[in-house]
């Protein structure tokens, strides 16, 4: 891995930690969030129980792009069976991935090399070629 794929995870890391740090949980309405608005949404929060909300703010942040998938159209995905889809952030060579680093504990660490971690990914994200371009995403 290049110094600069090293620095790029190490910021990549750093910044889940603080989405960890930063997260909020609203009692009245009985869900976790982030105090940030993003793009589209209009709304003071996002939710971090939303897969979507977090891949977003990590590709706003890193220049990334929002991919995902439906269970139904990528069946050896092994993630989310029980949601019914999933997003994540691709950064670089890096698989973003908050939510299930999080809330699920399904990956031991928010960041996946695509090339150095590319059985784990296939085993719990599928076939990439039934990853898409997350619709109506607005970059910040």
């Amino acid at each position: 891995m290049s110094p600069a794929d090293t620095q790029l995870r190490s910021e990549l890391l750093q910044y889940c930690q603080h989405l960890s740090d930063t997260e909020q949980y609203d009692d009245e309405e009985g869900y976790h969030y982030w105090e940030v608005v993003l793009p589209g949404l209009g709304e003071p929060r996002a939710q971090s129980g939303n897969c979507t909300n977090g891949a977003r703010l990590i590709a706003n942040k890193f220049g990334g792009v929002v991919m995902g998938y439906r269970v139904t159209d990528n069946p050896t995905e092994t993630l989310c069976e029980r949601v019914g889809g999933h997003d994540f952030a691709i950064v670089g060579r890096f698989l973003v991935d908050w939510w299930a680093w999080q809330l699920p504990s399904a990956i031991a660490a928010p960041v996946l090399d695509l090339d150095l971690d590319k059985h784990q990914i296939r085993r719990l994200y599928g076939d990439p070629n039934c990853w898409s371009l997350t619709p109506n995403y607005e970059r910040a």
